[in-house]
């Protein structure tokens, strides 16, 4: 401990110059790392939705058609070229980010977790992208597999902007407004998660009306759903078979979005009474603009850019809880 006014050996190293220009390295390639992630969310997702009949002509009774032995459009070509791109490109920054933070040891040791994990989840994202042409053709198609390829983006924007998080200098705030964070993150997660099952279970339909679910509801039937090794079932015209209990599944992932928009407007008045508007304004806009495109797809019975966007946003918002987490300290 260093008394009020002393500069500590951490500080000095913390403020040399090495230090500084290992921080602007770390942010460059974090930025970097966290655009080329986001080509490869939107690519991925397109690629997913794309074959699970969003953009099929006689809509919206092909949902859930499993188009894998047809002939690619030339937007699915594009798409996955991208994304191949991407991906090479997020592998070298990730290892380049995870170097200099053990090289330079630029002040916490949050950022050299941080920038460790990023590259661990790019190795893993690329032997599951070889293994699941495999899992796919082998078996029977099991949630866990579209699971792992979602969240795993996900978390590696988490990870990225978190890198860049760590290497800004810190802002004080109430006890309180940190466990408030803490339990936003813990809630976003959930609810990411939540998202990601409709996804791999085919369930966007199975509440037809807005707010109202307009399904078959029980809590009975959820442990069953949740469970990423219960196969799907598919028909003789290789769709995927909607059980009407899918509807438990959407009407959770509502409930969640509720609940992250109340914590999220919990924390945003903490972020207010402490003066930091700004961070107020980075965590509540993001959460109002998936819930809004949420309801849209639900009207509008998913409409392939209006879902792109939702799974775009909600990386986001998850990148965003992550970071608002690293950048704040109680206050003395």
């Amino acid at each position: 401990m260093t008394s009020a006014g002393t500069v500590g050996p951490a500080a000095i190293a913390d403020a040399s110059p090495d230090a500084s220009s290992s921080r602007q390295a770390l942010r460059v390639l974090a930025i970097a790392g966290a655009m080329l992630v986001i080509v490869i969310v939107v690519a991925s997702a397109y690629l997913r939705l794309s074959a699970a009949g969003l953009s099929c002509t006689e809509w919206p009774a092909c949902y859930g058609r499993i188009v894998a032995a047809a002939e690619p459009t030339t937007w699915e070509r594009v798409a996955r070229i991208m994304h191949r791109i991407a991906a090479t490109g997020v592998a070298a920054i990730t290892l380049a980010l995870a170097v200099v933070a053990w090289v330079a040891r630029p002040g916490r040791r949050s950022t050299i977790a941080l920038a460790s994990a990023a590259f661990v989840v790019v190795v893993g994202l690329a032997i599951l992208g070889i293994a699941t042409p495999k899992l796919t053709a082998a078996g029977p198609l099991l949630p866990s597999v579209t699971l792992a390829n979602l969240l795993g983006g996900f978390v590696l924007l988490a990870l990225v902007a978190g890198v860049h998080a760590s290497t800004l200098p810190r802002i004080a705030v109430p006890a309180w407004v940190r466990v408030l964070a803490l339990v936003a993150l813990v809630v976003v997660a959930v609810q990411v998660v939540l998202g990601g099952f409709v996804s791999a279970r085919f369930a966007g339909l199975a509440c037809p009306t807005f707010p109202l679910c307009g399904g078959e509801v029980s809590t009975t039937s959820l442990p069953e759903l949740l469970d990423p090794f219960a196969p799907l079932a598919v028909d003789a015209t290789s769709t995927v078979v909607r059980m009407p209990e899918l509807a438990s599944l959407q009407w959770a992932h509502r409930v969640g979005a509720h609940l992250v928009l109340f914590v999220s407007i919990a924390l945003a008045i903490g972020f207010v009474r402490s003066r930091k508007r700004a961070i107020a304004a980075v965590v509540l806009v993001p959460v109002i603009v998936e819930l809004a495109l949420g309801a849209n797809s639900v009207v509008f019975q998913l409409p392939l850019p209006v879902v792109l966007a939702h799974n775009l946003v909600g990386a986001l918002l998850l990148a965003t809880i992550v970071a608002v987490n690293l950048r704040i300290r109680t206050a003395a």
